[in-house]
């Protein structure tokens, strides 16, 4: 095993810049797996130390520069400190995870010259479909800098082309994926769960893993008859 880790020691650096996410188990095992490969990068972090992936991260003793939002002119001295960590550094490559580390790290990599700046797109029409002019403009301009995108989903990657005249070449799609080790012991957990009281033995417990956004129809997740009833949606 040593032998792909040697492999990665004259590797290029690699600048990663973050935003929007408070845990993510999945952005913290690529970060993991980084490290064991000895790859040469560097974590920007914007938030603060309550943040669970920060808290992961220092657990872990995975390396980051936390970037901590102070006053309404944050995004001028965000946007300064990753300029100057990128002038002064001068990364191979940079990527960026969430909406706001996307368009401060990706336009400061386009204007400082680095080659290859890619960055994962989570949301897909959010700001098209209120009618946010300036996030739509945000989110074209991010995607004009940069050279690489990934998206999370068929959806996303949909939107990127179709809605936003992305290439298809500069698309990559990975979806985000689920561990599914977390699922093999629910039936287990399942023999102890009780309904309420309030619930009768006919009643039935319907499950939606969603964000609480109003387009995604929960309210319309199980659609029964006039003459049935529908105790509990969680």
């Amino acid at each position: 095993m040593r032998a792909k880790s040697e492999s990665f020691l004259n590797s290029p650096k690699i600048l990663l810049v973050f935003s929007d996410v408070n845990a993510s188990s999945q952005l913290l095992a690529i970060l993991e797996r980084l490290r064991f490969y000895n790859a040469n990068f560097k974590i920007l972090l914007i938030g603060d130390q309550t943040l669970q992936i920060a808290q992961d991260m220092s657990k872990t003793n995975i390396e980051f520069q936390l970037l901590a939002p102070k006053d309404k002119y944050s995004s001028f001295t965000l946007f300064w400190a990753v300029w100057v960590e990128i002038v002064r550094n001068r990364p191979k490559v940079i990527y960026a995870s969430g909406q706001f580390a996307s368009a401060v790290g990706i336009s400061c990599g386009f204007f400082a010259g680095i080659k290859l700046r890619a960055f994962t797109r989570h949301h897909s029409d959010y700001h098209h479909r209120y009618n946010m002019k300036f996030g739509v403009f945000v989110d074209k301009l991010t995607n004009m800098l940069a050279n690489q995108i990934i998206a999370v989903s068929g959806i996303v990657q949909e939107i990127l082309i179709n809605h936003e005249s992305v290439p298809q070449k500069k698309v990559t799609l990975i979806p985000n994926g689920i561990d599914l080790l977390k699922f093999t012991s629910v039936r287990s957990q399942r023999s102890g769960y009780r309904l309420p009281s309030r619930y009768s033995s006919h009643s039935f417990n319907v499950g939606i893993v969603s964000r609480m956004t109003n387009w995604k129809g929960i309210e319309y997740a199980a659609k029964v008859e006039a003459d049935e009833k529908v105790s509990n949606v969680v």
